[in-house]
């Protein structure tokens, strides 16, 4: 598969970019968010998470008001990842597994509102990178800067016509790539069939297994965050049963628009291991960092694609309610 070329000289494209961007690069962030979400585009997508490489075919549909992506691993281990609206399937022919999951997909770039983005300007610097090309499409870079020790800055690079990111890089703070995902061929079509978003394989017989069991509100936590860093909020709350009927697992999601941390507690009827001897401390996979430690019985573990001291901050933080309610 070939994408269809239509390059824009970098005067030309700039002149596009500044024409729709008069509010400044933060206002980038919002089209882009935008595009990502309701349009059409296909191609092929290089992933990079420190020394891991993986080239994948996504497809992405915006149709009835309903948001429909599908992407299909062409190297390493064959998987396929469905999303349709927040349902996300993922497809292991290997392991004969298909897991369905309830979370909010952000796909290729975060859901960004007007509003959200206001109060990003508090954490993070914008600035416009300039024109480059990518996947044989002129697009236009916007640098995202964090304000403070917590998070990692991005880099995105945006078609000057679709305003879609071609190229999304994840900085640290010496502005070295941590992670990038990158269309190496990319198209737009009009229209996008059905048949195009469904699994490539024939699941019958395959094991359903369904991850999230409820979703309580958000002020029923068992286990509360105390320590979060200025604009983190807890945005998600979901708990997940473990294989084999050994307990459950709850999830909160936090985040600040643009980077997300996960705190999950276990509660297990009969553990593996005792809680002495569970996953404490630090450790690094990429630009992921985890952080474990036991509170009241409980193991929980923080991770998420930011600094290793933000999950350690929120990680020493989480209290049992009745802990957070006391002075000492």
């Amino acid at each position: 598969m070939r994408a269809a070329v239509s390059v824009l000289p970098a005067a030309c494209a700039a002149a596009v970019w500044a024409s729709s961007a008069v509010a400044g690069p933060a206002e980038g962030l919002v089209r882009i968010s935008e595009a990502a979400r309701t349009g059409n585009y296909q191609g092929i997508v290089v992933y990079r998470d420190g020394e891991m490489l993986e080239t994948l075919r996504l497809v992405h549909r915006f149709q009835d008001g309903e948001e429909r992506e599908r992407m299909v691993s062409l190297t390493g281990d064959a998987r396929e990842i469905l999303r349709r609206g927040t349902e996300v399937t993922t497809v292991v022919p290997a392991a004969r597994v298909v897991t369905v999951d309830q979370r909010e997909g952000k796909g290729i770039f975060p859901v960004l509102s007007q509003n959200a983005v206001q109060e990003l300007v508090q954490y993070y610097e914008f600035s416009d990178v300039g024109v480059s090309r990518v996947a044989g499409r002129s697009c236009r870079s916007l640098r995202v800067r964090p304000r403070d020790r917590y998070r990692y800055g991005y880099e995105v690079c945006a078609d000057t016509q679709k305003n879609v990111p071609l190229k999304v890089s994840l900085l640290g703070r010496d502005g070295r790539v941590l992670e990038q995902l990158m269309f190496t061929e990319v198209e737009y079509p009009a229209a996008i069939p059905d048949q195009a978003l469904a699994a490539g394989v024939d699941t019958t017989g395959f094991e359903r297994v369904a991850h999230r069991v409820a979703m309580p509100p958000l002020d029923a936590a068992a286990w509360v965050p105390q320590n979060l860093p200025p604009g983190f909020r807890v945005t998600m709350r979901d708990l997940r049963l473990l294989p084999g009927d050994r307990g459950v697992v709850e999830h909160l999601l936090i985040s600040d628009g643009l980077s997300a941390v996960s705190i999950f507690s276990a509660r297990v009827r009969v553990p593996e291991k005792p809680p002495e001897k569970q996953f404490n401390g630090m450790s690094q996979v990429g630009a992921t960092h985890a952080y474990g430690r036991v509170v009241g019985g409980v193991h929980v573990t923080v991770v998420g694609e930011v600094p290793e001291e933000t999950v350690r901050y929120i990680g020493d933080g989480v209290q049992t309610p009745s802990a957070a309610g006391t002075d000492d």
